[in-house]
């Protein structure tokens, strides 16, 4: 099991068009066991907008699925929830990431998502 919470920040307003956003945190990975920083962005295509930024939480089935490049999809009814799985292997792990509300903003977005998620470990045991 591994976790991972930041801030998040995200805005575009699309039709087939782009949204792009960037993220920041801490990551505890407790099957790896290690802690570390993260830090990514990710570019979204679809229908609707978003503008927002505010907290953000991570489930990760392992420390592969959240390093690197993702795809997956993306839905925002006001927080918005997306589900990744790593872009080079697709099916051997999978990410799901949503916004913790209370966030500023939101939006109304349906479409694909492609994150890209930096790790910095500090400490492994």
């Amino acid at each position: 099991m591994a976790f991972a919470l930041g801030v998040t920040a995200q805005g575009g307003v699309t039709w087939f068009g782009r949204i792009f956003g960037g993220s920041a945190g801490i990551y505890i990975d407790l099957g790896g066991r290690s802690l570390g920083f993260y830090y990514g962005g990710s570019h979204s295509w679809g229908l609707g907008g978003a503008l927002g930024a505010g907290p953000q939480g991570a489930y990760f089935s392992n420390l592969d699925a959240f390093e690197g490049a993702g795809v997956g999809g993306e839905l925002m009814l006001g927080p918005g929830v997306s589900i990744t799985t790593p872009a080079t292997n697709p099916g051997s792990g999978l990410v799901v990431t949503g916004d913790i509300p209370p966030g500023a903003g939101g939006g109304l977005f349906v479409g694909e998502t492609t994150p890209y998620t930096f790790i910095t470990p500090i400490w492994h045991w």
